[in-house]
């Protein structure tokens, strides 16, 4: 067996010259492509440059008033949503889901720059007043023991009835 130059056999000298041209044209598309560094080593901003320019076009950065309004149903419940911003910086607004078996929770929200203030009202199970994080909650649903001693009931009367299945 006689070795070349590309350390390539005879009979895979072909194969092993289309592969060091391919390699070879590859570098060079490479070293084409401009740097992303300068001359003196310092990253290339010319494209960052460009992208805060177009960012911060007055008439694309400038609010602009709106709202809006809808509302969906389905046989499981009904979505409502409603927002208005002031053009300002200042958007208020509130949505509303109610479930066909009567649970409903109402969202009713602000943000401004002092950031985002939701209000929530619900009637769930399981959840009681408080305000986490700066967000007011309200619960007209009875706490813990109370909602499991009054659930009971259904409960037992859903058991007896074979409610409990899977909707498999």
């Amino acid at each position: 067996m006689r070795f070349d130059v590309f350390g390539c056999s005879q009979q895979g000298q072909k194969f092993c010259a289309r592969t060091f041209v391919a390699i070879l044209a590859l570098a060079v598309a490479v070293h084409a492509v401009p740097a992303r560094f300068n001359a003196e080593g310092d990253l290339d901003t010319a494209a960052q440059t460009f992208a805060r320019a177009v960012l911060s076009d007055d008439s694309l950065s400038a609010p602009i008033p709106y709202s809006f309004k809808h509302e969906s149903s389905t046989e499981e419940g009904t979505h409502t949503h409603e927002e208005t911003g002031d053009g300002n910086g200042r958007v208020t607004g509130s949505y509303t889901l109610t479930l066909a078996d009567g649970r409903q929770r109402t969202v009713r929200y602000t943000a401004d720059e002092t950031g985002f203030h939701p209000e929530v009202v619900t009637n769930e199970q399981g959840t009681e007043s408080n305000s986490p994080a700066d967000a007011s909650f309200t619960s007209s649903a009875l706490p813990g023991p109370d909602a499991a001693h009054a659930a009971e009931p259904e409960r037992l009367r859903l058991l007896a009835s074979g409610g409990y299945k899977s909707k498999a």
